[in-house]
C-alpha cells in the first residue's frame, strides 16, 4: 500500500475468508505524478462480475496486482492477472495467468493456460509502446523490432465442448494444435501461422485432418493461405490462394489489391462431402445439407486482366429449410469457368414434394467481377413452403437478366394450390416501437432483385383464419407484380373469391360473393367478403329469413358488420344467428347473452367476432364470465351450444349458469365455486341426476 498522503486508498472484502481482499489506490487530481495500485488476493471472480455486471458467467479465484506511474518523463508499470480453478461454460482450467511489463517504451506480455496438468495455451508479445497516436509518431518507433508467438498444444475439442457448443458447433471433435509468430518490425511486421485439426469429425462427418497454413509478408504485401482437408486417405480439397493485400500500421488502413497486382487462388476438390460444413449453418435456416462436390477451379493474374478457368460440379445434394418446412432433394448442378471470361450454369436441378426445379444461363465476367447475366429458370409442381402459416405449390418460368449486383426478373409465378393463414387479422395493430438512435440493417439478393412478373393464382388456394374469426376463403385470379431495385413488391389487380364461408358466433355464412384488390402493397389488398345464413326455424315457418355477415375495409384495418334480408334491427339479426329465432321468443337466459337485457345490442355485438362477443358482454352487461361454445353431439343429435354465464360474488367466490341447448329445452346447471387456497378450489355443482355433485381441484401453474 502506497503512504504518499497524496494518494487515497481503500480495501474492498471479496468472499467469506478474511484473506480474500482487493486494495486499491488512485491519486488525488492535484498530484503531478500519477500512480494508480490494485492488488486482489483470493477473490471470486464470480462476484466481481455480478458486482460489475449483474451477471457471473465465469468462476474462478482471482488474484494478482496492477500498478502504473505517468508523469511527463514516465509511463510504467507492471501487472499480473491469476484466476485459479477457472471454469467456463463446463470447460475447466486449473490456472489462467496473464502477466505485462511496460518499462522504456516497449510493452512485454506473457499468457498461459494450465490444463490437467499441461500447458495448453501460451502466448507472449514484444512491442513498442508509447500512449500516443500512431500518425505522430516518428519513424524510429517503426524501425522497432516486434516479436511474439501465439501457441495451442493439441487438445481434444471435447474439452472445450460447452465453448463449441454456445458457437453451435454440437458435432465437431477432433485434436487441435496453432503456432503463430509475430516478427519484424512494428512498420512492417510479419505474420504467420499454421492450424491443425488431427482425427477429426467435421458436423458427424469423420476425416483424416484438416490443416490450414497462412503467411502475411508486409515486404512483399500478400497474404498466402494454403488449406487441405484429407480424408479416406486422398486429397479431398484443397485451396492455394495469394492475395495483394496490406496494412498501414501507422494510420490501420488496409490496403486492397491494385490494378497491376497479380494474385492467383486455385480451388481442388475430389469427392467432396459437404455435410462436413452442417456445424456451420443457421440451424434456424438450413439443416441436414449433404451432397458430393468435385471441383477444379483456377483463377490468376492482375486484377485488371485475371483469366478464369475449371469446373464446379455437385451431385446427389440434399438441404432442408425448416423457415418454410421444405427439403430439397437430389440436387444437381454443373458450372464451368470459360476462358473466355463467362461462367456457364449449364445445369442446375433440384426437387421439392412431387416437383422440380431447373435452371441455366450465362454470368459474363471481366477479371473475377460479374457484369452481366441470364438465366433461365422454370419450375413445375414444386413444393415452395409447407408450414402451418404457409403452404405453396408453383409453377414458374422466369428469366433473371442484367446487371448482377441489381438483377430483374421477369416471367410468370403461378401458384398452383395452397394456403395462407392471416396474422392479426381483425386485432389491433401494435404499434412497432424503435429505440432513440437505434438503426436496423438488412441486405439480401433480394433487395437487389427488381422484378416485372405476372402472378397467377390457380384454383385451390385458400386465404385462412382461425383465431377470432374462423374463415376460409378460395381465390384465384391473375396480378402483375412489381418492384424496384431496393423496393418493396408492389402487386396490381384483383383476386375474386370463388368459395368459402365466416363463422361469426358459431354459425357458419356461405360465401355470396368477394375480392381482393391490390393497388400497390402486397400485405394491405381492399377486401369486400359477403357471406350468408339462413336460419332453420325461418325455412321451417315458410318465412325465409337471410341474414349477412359483410367484411370490407382494408385486410389491415377490417371492419365487420351484419345485414339482414328482410331488413331487420340489429338486435332481431343476433337473436336470429345465435338461437334461429326473434328476440320476442327468446327465453330470459337467451336475452341475456343475446343483449335483449336492456344493453343495446348494435353497441354490443354489430362487427364482433365469437371471442370478442365474451370479452364485451362482461363489459356490456355487467357479466363476469361469458363463453359460448358449439360441439357435435355425434349420432346424429346434432350440435350442443353450451351457454356459460358467471359472476365474481368476492375474490374467493364465483357462481356460474350453464345451459346445454340440445333440444327445445335448455339444460340448466349451477356451479358454485370457492377458493380453499390458491391451488385448491371447491366446487359445488347442481344440475340433474348425472351432473351434480362436489368435487375439489387442484391447480398448479408453472
Amino acid at each position: 500500500m502506497y503512504e504518499d498522503a497524496s494518494i487515497k486508498t481503500d480495501t474492498l472484502r471479496l468472499g467469506s475468508e478474511d484473506e480474500a481482499y482487493l486494495n486499491f489506490a488512485v491519486p488525488y487530481a492535484d498530484t503531478l505524478s500519477q500512480r494508480f495500485w490494485m492488488e486482489a488476493n483470493n477473490c471470486d471472480f464470480g462476484v466481481i462480475q455480478e458486482t460489475i455486471f449483474n451477471e457471473r458467467f465465469v468462476d474462478g479465484v482471482l488474484s494478482g496486482g496492477l500498478a502504473l506511474e505517468i508523469s511527463d518523463s514516465t509511463f510504467a508499470g507492471n501487472g499480473a492477472l491469476n484466476i485459479e480453478n477457472l471454469s467456463y461454460l463446463g470447460t475447466q482450467a486449473e490456472r489462467f495467468s496473464l502477466d505485462f511489463y511496460l518499462r522504456d517504451k516497449r510493452l512485454n506480455t506473457a499468457l498461459s493456460i494450465i490444463m490437467q496438468g499441461e500447458e495448453k495455451v501460451s502466448g507472449s508479445l514484444d512491442v513498442p509502446f508509447v500512449p500516443e497516436s500512431p500518425v505522430s509518431l516518428s519513424d524510429s518507433f517503426f524501425n522497432e523490432p516486434v516479436s511474439g508467438s501465439f501457441r495451442i498444444a493439441p487438445i481434444a475439442l471435447n474439452e472445450i465442448k460447452g465453448i463449441l457448443e454456445e458457437f453451435q458447433f454440437t458435432q465437431t471433435s477432433g485434436i487441435l494444435s496453432f503456432e503463430g509468430v509475430l516478427s519484424g518490425t512494428a512498420g512492417e511486421p510479419d505474420f504467420s501461422g499454421n492450424f491443425n485439426l488431427s482425427k477429426p469429425t467435421l458436423s458427424g462427418i469423420p476425416i483424416d485432418s484438416a490443416s490450414a497454413n497462412f503467411k502475411y509478408d508486409h515486404t512483399q504485401k500478400n497474404l498466402t493461405a494454403l488449406t487441405r482437408i484429407d480424408a479416406r486417405g486422398q486429397r479431398a480439397a484443397s485451396i492455394d490462394a495469394k492475395i495483394p493485400i496490406s496494412m498501414d500500421f501507422s494510420t490501420f488502413e488496409v490496403q486492397m489489391p491494385g490494378p497491376e497486382d497479380s494474385l492467383s487462388v486455385n480451388l481442388v476438390t475430389d469427392n467432396f462431402n459437404l455435410s462436413v460444413f452442417n456445424d456451420f449453418l443457421n440451424k434456424q435456416y438450413t439443416r441436414n445439407l449433404r451432397g458430393m462436390l468435385n471441383a477444379d477451379i483456377k483463377v490468376s493474374g492482375t486484377k485488371s486482366d485475371l483469366i478464369s478457368n475449371g469446373y464446379l460440379r455437385l451431385e446427389n445434394g440434399h438441404l432442408s429449410v425448416p423457415i418454410a418446412g421444405i427439403t430439397l432433394t437430389d440436387i444437381s448442378s454443373e458450372i464451368q469457368l470459360m476462358k473466355n471470361g463467362q461462367l456457364e450454369l449449364q445445369h442446375f436441378a433440384m426437387k421439392s414434394g412431387n416437383g422440380n426445379f431447373t435452371a441455366s444461363g450465362a454470368i459474363d465476367l471481366e477479371g473475377i467481377t460479374p457484369t452481366n447475366l441470364s438465366i433461365d429458370a422454370k419450375a413445375s409442381r414444386f413444393k415452395l413452403a409447407n408450414t402451418d402459416d404457409y403452404n405453396l405449390t408453383i409453377d414458374l418460368n422466369s428469366n433473371i437478366s442484367g446487371d448482377p449486383i441489381r438483377p430483374k426478373a421477369s416471367g410468370s409465378f403461378t401458384i398452383k394450390n395452397g394456403f395462407v393463414y392471416l396474422q392479426n387479422f381483425g386485432e389491433r395493430s401494435v404499434e412497432e416501437i424503435q429505440l432513440e438512435e437505434e438503426e436496423t440493417f438488412s441486405f439480401s439478393p433480394y433487395d437487389s432483385l427488381a422484378m416485372d412478373m405476372t402472378f397467377v393464382i390457380e384454383r385451390d388456394f385458400f386465404i385462412r383464419n382461425s383465431r377470432y374469426l374462423d374463415m376460409e376463403i378460395e381465390l384465384n385470379g391473375e396480378l402483375e407484380a412489381q418492384k424496384q431495385t431496393a423496393g418493396d413488391l408492389q402487386l396490381f389487380g384483383t383476386l375474386d373469391a370463388g368459395d368459402g364461408y365466416v363463422r361469426p358466433l358459431g354459425k357458419q355464412f356461405n360465401l355470396e360473393e368477394g375480392n381482393f384488390t391490390f393497388s400497390g402493397p402486397l400485405e394491405n389488398p381492399d377486401i369486400f367478403i359477403n357471406t350468408s345464413y339462413i336460419p332453420q326455424g325461418s325455412q321451417k315457418q315458410g318465412n325465409p329469413i337471410t341474414l349477412y355477415y359483410i367484411i370490407e375495409g382494408t385486410a389491415q384495418d377490417p371492419k365487420f358488420r351484419f345485414e339482414s334480408e328482410p331488413q331487420m334491427e340489429q338486435q332481431d339479426i343476433i337473436c336470429y344467428t345465435l338461437f334461429n329465432k326473434p328476440c320476442y321468443a327468446l327465453d330470459s337466459w337467451q336475452q341475456v347473452v343475446s343483449g335483449g337485457g336492456g344493453s343495446s345490442p348494435t353497441d354490443l355485438l354489430v362487427g364482433v367476432l365469437l371471442d370478442e362477443v365474451e370479452a364485451l358482454a362482461t363489459q356490456e352487461l355487467g357479466i363476469d364470465v361469458v363463453q359460448i361454445e358449439t360441439s357435435n353431439t355425434g349420432s346424429g343429435a346434432g350440435t350442443t351450444t353450451s351457454i356459460k354465464t358467471g359472476w365474481y360474488l368476492n375474490r374467493r367466490t364465483f357462481f356460474a349458469i350453464i345451459n346445454e341447448i340440445t333440444g327445445a329445452t335448455p339444460e340448466t346447471m349451477f356451479i358454485l365455486e370457492y377458493m380453499l387456497s390458491n391451488n385448491l378450489d371447491l366446487i359445488l355443482t347442481q344440475g340433474d341426476e348425472r351432473q351434480q355433485g362436489i368435487d375439489l381441484r387442484w391447480h398448479y401453474d408453472y
